[in-house]
C-alpha cells in the first residue's frame, strides 16, 4: 500500500493536489476511493489494472502520455516475447503463462469488435 506522502512524492505536489481537488483521489482523512493505484499505464501497469480489476478490485491507473503510447519501458522494435530464456530457468513457467494471457487478449480483444 503507497502512503499518500509517497504518492504526493512521486506524482509532485501540484498534479497530486489536482486528482485531489477532482475526486480521484481522497484526502488521506476520507473513505478511501481505490484499492490500488498504478502510476504507468503501459503494457506491465495495464496488464496490471486489467487483471486487479478482474478480481474484484478498485484501481486508479495514472499514465503521464496519451492513450496508446510508445513511450513505455516494454515499447520498441528490438523488444520480444521468447521462451527460451537464459537468464534463469525460473521465468519459463511466467513465459508460458504470459502466452496464455496473450491468447486471452486476442480472444477478448477480438470478440468486442
Amino acid at each position: 500500500m503507497v502512503s499518500h506522502g509517497c504518492l504526493r512524492a512521486v506524482l509532485g505536489s501540484s498534479f497530486y493536489a489536482t486528482l485531489v481537488q477532482r475526486g480521484r483521489i481522497l484526502n488521506p482523512a476520507m473513505k478511501k476511493l481505490h484499492d490500488v493505484i498504478i502510476i504507468g499505464l503501459g503494457g506491465m501497469g495495464s496488464a496490471a489494472a486489467y487483471h486487479l480489476a478482474r478480481r474484484g478490485q478498485r484501481v486508479l491507473g495514472i499514465e503521464r502520455f496519451t492513450p496508446a503510447h510508445n513511450q513505455g519501458s516494454s515499447h520498441g522494435k528490438s523488444r520480444v516475447i521468447r521462451q527460451a530464456y537464459f537468464e534463469d530457468p525460473a521465468y519459463v513457467p511466467l513465459l508460458l503463462r504470459s502466452y496464455e494471457l496473450w491468447r486471452s487478449c486476442n480472444t477478448i480483444a477480438a470478440s468486442s469488435c
